[in-house]
C-alpha cells in the first residue's frame, strides 16, 4: 500500500511543493515546483499497479493500472464543513445520509480486522454499502454547494469501498499525513529553502531519515557510516 500527499513548501523564496509518497516501511520526498500530474508521475512511476490511498486531487487519478482508496477522512471533514453552510433540512438530510454510509464502511472493516464478521456478512454488508451509496448519488438535493460535492463523490465513486475488499489498505492516507507532520514543523521554523540544491538535498536526508526511522535504524549511526563511506551510501538501508 502506497500513500503519496503534499503540502506547500518555499524554495528561494517562490512557492513550491514538498511531496511524499509513504509505505509502511519508508517515506520518499520529493519538492517541486509544482503539483500536477508531471509532478505525481515523477513521484509514482505510471505504470504502478498496486493500491494506492490518496486524497481527492485529481493528478492522483493519472494511474490507471493502480487500484485507487480515496481518503474517507477528507470525505468526512468535507461533509462537516458543508453541514455548517448548507441549513436547509433535505440537504442536511442528504450530508448525513452520506456520512452514515462512509463511517458505516469503517465500522465494517474495523468487524472484519477483529474477526467478527464471516465472508458471507462481509459482503452482504458491503453490498449494502456499495447500493446505498449509488441511491444517494441518484437523488442529489439542489444546491450548489452540495452537487459540487456530489459531482467529487461521482468521480471517486470507484475508489470509496476498495479497503472493504482489502484487508492491508487503509481507509484514509494517514500514512502521508504522518510523513509529512516533521516536514511541516521544520517549515515553521525554515520556511522552506534557500535554493533548489538546498531542496533537493533536504528531500534527500528526509527520504533517508525518515525511512530509517520506519525500520527502527540507528540514524545517527546510519549518518555516521555514509559520511565515512559515501559510496556505500544505497546499501545502508
Amino acid at each position: 500500500m502506497l500513500s503519496p500527499d503534499e503540502t506547500g513548501w518555499k524554495v528561494g523564496g517562490e512557492r513550491a511543493w514538498l511531496h511524499v509518497a509513504a509505505t509502511r516501511e519508508d517515506s520518499y520526498y520529493m519538492i517541486t515546483r509544482g503539483r500536477g500530474r508531471r509532478e505525481a508521475t515523477e513521484l509514482i512511476r505510471i505504470h504502478y499497479s498496486g493500491r494506492i490511498v490518496r486524497d481527492g486531487h485529481p493528478s492522483y487519478r493519472v494511474f490507471e493500472k493502480a487500484q485507487s482508496q480515496t481518503c474517507l477522512a477528507h470525505l468526512l471533514r468535507r461533509i462537516d464543513g458543508l453541514l455548517e453552510v448548507c441549513k436547509t433540512p433535505r440537504v442536511g438530510n442528504w450530508l448525513r445520509s452520506v456520512k452514515r454510509v462512509l463511517k458505516r464502511s469503517i465500522s465494517i472493516s474495523q468487524r472484519r480486522d477483529a474477526a467478527k464478521i464471516g465472508p458471507h456478512g462481509l459482503m452482504v454488508a458491503i453490498g449494502k454499502a456499495e447500493a446505498d451509496m449509488n441511491r444517494l448519488l441518484e437523488k442529489v438535493p439542489r444546491g450548489e454547494e452540495v452537487r459540487r460535492f456530489a459531482r467529487h463523490l461521482c468521480r471517486e465513486r470507484s475508489a470509496l469501498f476498495t479497503f472493504l475488499y482489502y484487508d492491508a489498505t487503509s481507509a484514509t492516507n494517514y500514512l502521508s499525513e504522518q510523513a509529512l507532520r516533521p516536514a511541516v514543523v521544520n517549515r515553521k521554523m525554515s520556511a522552506g529553502n534557500n535554493t533548489p540544491r538546498g531542496a533537493k538535498a533536504q528531500a534527500t536526508l528526509m527520504t533517508v531519515l525518515h525511512s530509517a526511522r520506519k525500520r527502527s535504524a540507528d540514524t545517527i549511526s546510519l549518518v555516521v557510516d555514509a559520511l565515512r563511506n559515501p559510496a556505500a551510501v544505497h546499501q545502508l538501508l
